[in-house]
């Protein structure tokens, strides 16, 4: 879903001022293309869209819509980031980033290693029994 942003009020800001010097506003016309992905065991959405120039990783991730159709998504306990990189949700995004929101943990990484450790170390007890005595 591609989300075009226009600002009416584009044309005021960048007009020339009553006495004829030209307007110093910065140019929010200038647009960025940026991509929000969020993934689930099931499914990765991806929203490509088109947000101004300034706009914060925060109101990128609203403008997407994928808060609407993914109600699991809580920004206030989601980590996200841009390209594997944790960032705040008062970052500045870039044209071409890729905004990544983060679900938590089903399980403790670590002591998912230590389960698998001991079960190889119980299925080849003799072999490290024999090691040992060498």
């Amino acid at each position: 879903m591609i989300v075009k942003i226009e600002d009416p009020m584009s044309a005021q800001n960048n007009a020339d001022s009553k006495d004829g010097t030209a307007n110093t506003l910065p140019d929010t016309t200038a647009v960025i293309h940026v991509q929000v992905c969020y993934g689930t065991p099931t499914s990765q959405p991806i929203r490509s869209l088109t947000v101004p120039q300034g706009t914060l990783l925060h109101d990128a991730i609203i403008r997407s819509g994928i808060l609407d159709e993914w109600h699991e998504i809580d920004l206030n306990h989601c980590r996200v980031g841009i390209f594997g990189k944790l960032k705040a949700l008062d970052t500045l995004v870039r044209d071409r980033d890729r905004i990544e929101i983060y679900r938590g943990l089903i399980a403790d990484p670590k002591e998912s290693r230590r389960k698998r450790a001991s079960k190889v170390a119980g299925e080849d007890g003799s072999a490290a029994t024999d090691k040992k005595s060498r």
